[in-house]
């Protein structure tokens, strides 16, 4: 979908009324993720943001609105496409 209509995000960010787990895949599927490769690679991202206890857990619940839009949550500023790409 990404490839078709050139969808680029102006902001990185996290969709408040889908899982973490969720809003990982959607990225992964965006960046064209093969999908053999996608639950490995969701939960290594998850460790590295330090949310594996929390993948199943709505991402509203995780953060202030303060805090969330701030950008203080674990992995803030590390871009998207660093997370999917070797």
């Amino acid at each position: 979908m990404r490839r078709i209509c050139g969808y680029v995000p102006q902001d990185v960010s996290a969709d408040g009324d889908l899982t973490s787990y969720e809003n990982v895949l959607i990225s992964a599927k965006l960046y064209g993720m093969p999908p053999k490769e996608r639950k490995q690679r969701i939960q290594e991202v998850l460790n590295f943001l330090e949310l594996t206890d929390r993948e199943n857990d709505m991402v509203n619940t995780f953060f202030g609105r303060h805090d969330a839009a701030s950008g203080n949550r674990p992995g803030a500023g590390q871009p998207a496409e660093s997370a999917f790409s070797r």
